[in-house]
């Protein structure tokens, strides 16, 4: 079985500003870490992205809430 990291981005929807939210082991634990980034944010200005990185260096994107 492949481990895989969650890199959690907070991206500005009006800008290409980004940020390093956190790294996370689970999905579940990526998903909070994006909504607490939020917390003092208007989240209509931000989107999350969690970026899929398994251990053996093939790279999966997708955006928190979109897909599985």
């Amino acid at each position: 079985m492949t481990q895989s990291i969650y890199v959690v981005e907070k991206c500005s929807a009006n800008t290409s500003y980004r940020e390093l939210v956190g790294v996370y082991s689970t999905r579940e634990l990526a998903d909070r870490g994006g909504e607490e980034s939020l917390e003092f944010n208007e989240p209509t200005n931000w989107n999350i992205t969690i970026t899929i990185v398994p251990l053996d260096g093939k790279l999966v994107s997708c955006v928190s809430g979109e897909g599985n």
